[in-house]
């Protein structure tokens, strides 16, 4: 039979203290804030729901992702607020842990790999199927991440603990870690045929 067990005392000054102290002015959007700073809500929630991810298009113009949605945000009437954007993919169906644009290429981490989307037009929308260039685990906390391009001309992607940094991607015997053992920067080779872990 089933028995109700007493609350923790210990737990409900927790709950006490959510519900009156700091955690919940920070919930109700009381700040402190230096002067000349304010807080605006400037991207409403039916534009971009739970965003993972951003990063900014050639243009300047904020690029985000969550679940099943890549969206380039738009500002039409110049006032600082975005009300629409440019669907520029329909995917990862996990959401993009990790973006970078470069050039008229999007990479993203998701759906289980490291993806490059064209958009050779400047339309804001991807040309066609992304490319996929390498597998790693993705959609959780501890997956693959941020991208980025080195001053060495190769492109980095930070992977957690449950990213997939493995020895697969020790490639070179000049690869700085050759035993990977938790997470790690995966680093490939401008043309993606050499990779290393360092």
């Amino acid at each position: 039979m089933f028995q109700a067990q007493p609350f923790s005392s210990t737990l409900m000054t927790l709950i006490l203290f959510l519900l009156t102290g700091p955690a919940f002015a920070f919930l109700q959007g009381d700040f402190d804030l230096n002067r000349g700073f304010e807080i605006e809500e400037v991207c409403s929630q039916d534009l971009a729901p739970d965003i993972y991810t951003l990063t900014f298009s050639p243009r300047g113009e904020p690029v985000v992702s969550g679940k099943g949605y890549v969206r380039v945000l738009k500002d039409s009437d110049g006032d600082g607020k975005f009300d629409g954007f440019a669907p520029f993919a329909n995917a990862p169906k996990d959401g993009a842990m990790g973006l970078y644009w470069e050039g008229d290429h999007l990479f993203l981490t998701g759906d289980g790999g490291l993806w490059r989307f064209a958009d050779e037009n400047g339309d804001d929308i991807a040309d066609g199927s992304p490319e996929f260039l390498a597998p790693f685990r993705t959609g959780d906390e501890h997956g693959s991440h941020a991208i980025r391009r080195g001053p060495d001309g190769w492109l980095y992607v930070l992977c957690g603990n449950h990213g997939g940094a493995n020895k697969s991607y020790v490639r070179d015997d000049s690869s700085p870690v050759q035993e990977p053992v938790a997470g790690g920067l995966v680093r490939f080779s401008p043309d993606f045929k050499r990779s290393e872990i360092v």
